[in-house]
């Protein structure tokens, strides 16, 4: 259920600043999130191609092989990070990554960036990791025209580097992040023009997304007269 929370709430920020037309993904990463987030994505938007790269050749060959037939996608492993990046409708980063794993400077006019690692901010100050998780680079901050977020707060408490450190070096500004629930809520805009280029930094979990989860499997569950029910 975490797996999918997270893919499902990369989907609604995606839907928000994706363009609408948008039907081509270059996926980073073949295993685990990439999975869940290209059926996530799937679901807002008409994808007909996937370009997925990984640093391991046979991962991505792999992953083309079991995703295609499944989603009836047109999915090609690419050798190079600046191949999945180049003519992509939006770009989505699922990795671990310590490092940026693409140049901002390759976006173009129009293209959607997610991108969903998480704070490790802890294991650096201790001493059990040299480095804090980042995927996106300076580059694509700067470049981006609408900064979405899920939590703002969220951002400064696990300083997380790819925002909270960008921050604090003047990429941008604090005030230029704009949280998908205020967008949702009508209060402030996402994309307004289809060149602008977009990006959306899935950085909390949301209680209420797992508690939607959990309802849909108990649900399923019960169509299906199976589990078993716990008597306290």
């Amino acid at each position: 259920v975490t797996g999918l929370r997270t893919a499902a709430t990369s989907a609604v920020g995606t839907d928000l600043l994706a363009r609408s037309d948008a039907t081509s993904l270059g996926l980073f990463r073949a295993a685990g999130q990439a999975k869940n987030h290209l059926l996530a994505l799937m679901q807002v938007r008409k994808l007909k191609n996937v370009k997925v790269y990984s640093r391991n050749p046979e991962n991505r060959k792999k992953f083309a092989d079991e995703m295609g037939p499944l989603t009836n996608l047109n999915i090609e492993p690419v050798a190079s990070p600046e191949e999945a990046v180049r003519g992509a409708d939006i770009v989505l980063t699922a990795t671990n990554s310590s490092v940026p794993v693409f140049d901002g400077n390759w976006l173009q006019p129009g293209q959607h960036v997610t991108t969903i690692v998480g704070s490790n901010v802890g294991l650096v100050k201790n001493g059990f990791a040299a480095a804090k998780r980042r995927e996106i680079d300076d580059a694509t901050l700067a470049r981006s025209h609408v900064h979405g977020i899920v939590s703002v707060e969220q951002a400064v408490q696990d300083e997380q580097a790819d925002i909270f450190d960008p921050v604090q070096r003047g990429v941008i500004k604090w005030d230029q992040l704009i949280e998908i629930g205020s967008i949702l809520a009508g209060k402030d805009e996402g994309r307004t023009k289809p060149d602008q280029i977009t990006f959306y930094k899935n950085n909390a979990g949301q209680g209420v997304a797992d508690v939607a989860l959990g309802a849909k499997v108990l649900d399923n569950i019960q169509r299906k007269k199976a589990g078993q029910q716990l008597n306290y």
